[in-house]
């Protein structure tokens, strides 16, 4: 709902760039004034319409992704439910095997079904921009900037 939602708004903003461009041909004096003028009008539209851009986007992402969550505790419950039933077939004749086993399987699920696999996105993972794993893997050069940083400072 979210995603087309955005796509409706994309459209509409594509429709209002278009009467933007033509309402820019009608003034026939293209004046960097009259533009701005023009911009400034419409401004608050495209305020608007990025904002509910950002926020329709950020709520399809976390629909897609509470979808995802609940699938894995569906795949878990259904693992759960297929090891089990192979826990009780196998174990028939050694009470105490299956309570060990079942035991020990509760455990597993438990630590399975408590785990979310998107808190993985949540994490960051270390990887630093460009610019400064360059700085990192060349002291040299960062040595050589902090310098010229501290040198300008200080002439200011």
């Amino acid at each position: 709902m979210y995603q087309a939602a955005f796509y409706c708004l994309l459209l509409v903003m594509i429709w209002f760039s278009y009467t933007f461009v033509q309402a820019l041909n009608q003034l026939g004096d293209l004046k960097f004034e009259n533009i701005l003028l023009h911009l400034l009008q419409n401004l608050p539209l495209w305020a608007v319409g990025t904002w509910l851009g950002f926020n329709f986007i950020k709520r399809a992402n976390e629909a897609a992704r509470l979808e995802q969550e609940y699938a894995h505790k569906t795949a878990v419950t259904q693992s759960y439910q297929g090891f089990k039933e192979q826990i009780d077939k196998l174990t028939d004749n050694d009470p105490e095997l299956h309570k060990d086993l079942k035991s020990k399987h509760i455990e597993v699920a438990i630590d399975a079904i408590g785990y979310n696999p998107s808190q993985i996105l949540d994490n960051k993972h270390g990887e630093l921009p460009p610019f400064l794993a360059l700085l990192q893997k060349n002291p040299e050069l960062r040595s050589k900037l902090e310098k010229q940083s501290t040198d300008k400072i200080l002439k200011d």
